[in-house]
């Protein structure tokens, strides 16, 4: 949820500060909102192996809460700084 609002709001798809509500509503209830040891590499892999990829990888954003948006494929460089700021 957190990497979606943080892509959500770098690709200007979610509202601004979705991103840090997010994080403290799921940090309040006890949830991990980081901490993730992959390798962008490695959940690329995981990610092209979804029966669903066509023409890329797309993902669902809110543009805000309660309102999804399946995306077009991001610029994958822009996917790997998300995926980096989740550590």
């Amino acid at each position: 949820m957190v990497f979606a609002a943080r892509l959500g709001e770098r690709l200007g798809i979610s509202e601004c500060g979705l991103a840090d509500r997010t994080e403290s509503v799921l940090q309040s209830l006890g949830l991990p909102v980081g901490g993730v040891e992959l390798e962008p590499t490695a959940i690329w892999e995981l990610l092209h192996r979804d029966k669903k990829v066509r023409g890329g990888v797309r993902f669902v954003v809110c543009t805000q809460p309660g309102d999804a948006l399946l995306t077009d494929p991001p610029d994958p460089r822009l996917v790997e700084e998300v995926m980096i700021s989740l550590r």
